[in-house]
């Protein structure tokens, strides 16, 4: 079980998207981290060899996600054979639920796409800032409407 942690300073340092996005899991191997962070610096560079290794690392993908769905058939035969019927059902669970895209996208107020974690807090602390504003001066107008409607 500890060969399916990844320690985030190892590898490629982290640095690449599939790295941040399963920082626990060892879904993606070392070396399709490496060829993907090589693709992302040839799509701007050398545009020849990211369409060499665009399909590469595709297929290192698929390779990389095959060999996680082997696993985990593992873990739910060796839960079939000890009886353990809750990892039982959270490991089918986890084969045949249906993919649900992390979104980490926001659109600012001037229309921006925001996507670092940290602004996206501080947007959402804005946009809470600007909601409860907007609540503590209608609050008035409410309480003048409450209180002519118990005088009538």
């Amino acid at each position: 079980m500890a060969g399916n942690q990844r320690d985030t300073a190892g590898g490629c340092q982290g640095d690449c998207w599939s790295c941040n996005t399963y920082k626990t899991k060892d879904i993606i191997s070392d070396g399709t981290c490496s060829l993907i962070k090589q693709e992302r610096e040839e799509k701007q560079n050398n545009p020849q060899e990211y369409k060499r290794l665009k399909p590469t690392v595709q297929w290192k993908l698929r390779e990389d996600k095959n060999k996680e769905i082997e696993r985990q058939c593992e873990v739910l035969e060796i839960a079939s054979k000890r009886g353990n019927t809750r990892k039982l059902f959270q490991a089918t669970h986890t084969l045949t639920r249906k993919f649900q895209q992390r979104l980490d996208c926001i659109q600012s107020a001037p229309g921006a796409n925001v996507t670092e974690p940290v602004k996206t807090a501080e947007h959402w602390h804005e946009y809470c800032e600007e909601l409860f504003a907007d609540e503590e001066r209608n609050k008035p107008l409410e309480q003048d409407v409450r209180a002519s409607t118990t005088l009538v």
